[in-house]
């Protein structure tokens, strides 16, 4: 699997080896390697005051579209769809659980594919990946159940549909996260062109690591607020 050249604070800190003692100025490093890219799209953010509403929002309606089509799976199973579980039953509320499971599930990888192409410098992305095959193995999960269903009850067509277009949606989203990735780092940030704003979506980016390594019990929590507020 491709890594980034400069990856995101949170996602080296999850990957970096356990036994290695914690050192600042290595992650003080990675924050900067991967600045340029936190920057563009805190910038972008910040011009779309739609975006800066919603942005919170959205995150956790993505995080759980990721599971969007495996619930609209159980739904369909548990509401007699599955022609091993019910002889007589007609279709009802699990068919709009599949609409619904599945706009979920575009809608989680929508979220993480717009921003990354839309980005003047593209890295490769594990959590775009991640998302996207989940989405993807949720989705031919779904398909095999309906196409296993009774026909008569449930006729095909309509019902695939929606679930085809997330999966080649998450197909695509994975391709792209492949075939457009750069493989170099991103241009370097002049710490003197930063205003506060800029410094404290740096920091932002840095606490998410360091929580992980208090998670880890590579940084104690005494030793937490210090990392936190030292320079970068």
């Amino acid at each position: 699997m491709p890594k980034a050249a400069a990856p995101r604070p949170a996602e080296w800190a999850n990957r970096r080896d356990r036994h290695k003692p914690f050192d600042l100025d290595e992650l003080n490093r990675v924050v900067w390697d991967h600045a340029y890219i936190d920057l563009e799209a805190a910038r972008r953010r910040r011009g779309n005051p739609l975006m800066r509403i919603g942005a919170a929002l959205m995150f956790w309606v993505a995080a759980l579209g990721t599971a969007g089509p495996l619930f609209a799976a159980a739904v369909f199973v548990s509401g007699g769809g599955y022609r091993k579980f019910s002889e007589d039953f007609s279709a009802g509320f699990e068919v709009q659980c599949i609409y619904i499971g599945s706009l979920l599930g575009s809608v989680a990888v929508l979220y993480f594919l717009v921003p990354w192409l839309r980005a003047s410098h593209r890295q490769w992305s594990g959590t775009l990946a991640a998302m996207s095959v989940a989405v993807a193995v949720t989705t031919v999960i779904l398909l095999v159940l309906i196409y296993t269903s009774d026909v008569d009850i449930y006729p095909r067509l309509p019902m695939v549909i929606p679930v085809w277009i997330t999966f080649f949606l998450a197909i695509a989203a994975v391709i792209a996260d492949y075939r457009l990735h750069s493989n170099v780092k991103p241009p370097e940030v002049a710490i003197d062109s930063l205003s506060d704003e800029d410094i404290e979506v740096l920091r932002a980016s840095r606490r998410q690591a360091l929580r992980i390594f208090r998670t880890q019990g590579l940084v104690g929590y005494g030793e937490f607020t210090d990392f936190d507020k030292s320079p970068l």
